[in-house]
Order: structure tokens, then sequence, then C-alpha cells
């Protein structure tokens, strides 16, 4: 099975630690995993990430809603064979769920990480791919209770 995952930034944060924890424990003789970040921060987990991922991508945004993004993600989704995409956060699902649809890949979207409903339009783009998502995990059930997930 091939699995992309879509960072927003791999700084050294709480998200980027459980996703390079995740990585070191996924059976590399089942899966293939690829890695894609926005961001690469001075201070973060680059060689943890390419250490761990079988590919990884640097995708650069000029611009915050960079349409070019939308299209190498696809690009990759089509030269790679994903199976699964998974998204670590807003910016990453809102990338993302064309080449989901497209490649007809699954989709599991691991953005929420906390409980406070922020408002902002960000946070509205947030919530529409979180409903728009037909899997969703979270570190804790109150995230989940806060965005209104139901459990399945």
């Amino acid at each position: 099975m091939n699995i992309l995952n879509v960072l927003d930034s791999i700084g050294r944060g709480g998200l980027e630690r459980q996703f390079v924890e995740l990585l070191k424990g996924i059976d590399k003789n089942k899966f293939k995993i690829f890695t894609i970040a926005f961001e690469e921060p001075a201070i973060s987990y680059i060689e943890e990430i390419k250490t761990y991922s079988d590919v990884y991508f640097r995708i650069k945004r000029k611009i915050k809603y960079d349409p070019t993004v939308f299209v190498k993600i696809y690009k990759i989704c089509k030269q790679m064979n994903i199976d699964l995409i998974h998204v670590w956060g807003g910016m990453s699902g809102f990338y993302s769920i064309p080449s989901w649809i497209l490649a007809k890949a699954k989709f599991l979207n691991g953005s929420i990480r906390d409980v406070d409903r922020k408002k902002s339009f960000q946070q509205l783009i947030n919530l529409l791919i979180l409903k728009f998502s037909p899997n969703v995990v979270a570190n804790s059930y109150a995230g989940l209770k806060a965005y209104n997930i139901k459990k399945g």
C-alpha cells in the first residue's frame, strides 16, 4: 500500500513529533511511505522524515493559496500510485482534496489536535474540510467533540 502524508510544516512541534513516531512504527514491508511538506523551518524534523519516508517531496507555495500546489500533489499521487492520502493539517487537507477525488485514493484527515475552535477564515476552511472528510482521526475524544465529529 502506498501512503502519502501531507504536512503543512515539518517544524519541531507536537504534530510533527507524532508524525515521526508513526513513521518509525510503520511496517516497511507492507507500506511505502511518501511525504510532502509545504514548509521546512530551520529547526525541523527533516532528517528523521527523510530517513523514515521512502520518498520526500518539498512543495513550496508562492502565496498562501497557491493553485499550482493542487496540480503538484495530483501528479505525485498519479506517478506514485497512491492508495491513501493522510493529511495532517488544514492547508494540507485543502490542497489534497482534489487529488483524493481524482486519484480515487482513500482519504484520512488527522488535523484535529485541539479543542479551541477559533473564529477565522482558516478555521472555517478547516471545518469544511473536516465535514467533507470520510475518515477523521484526532489525538483526543475532546477534539472530536469540539469539532462535532461523530465516532464511527
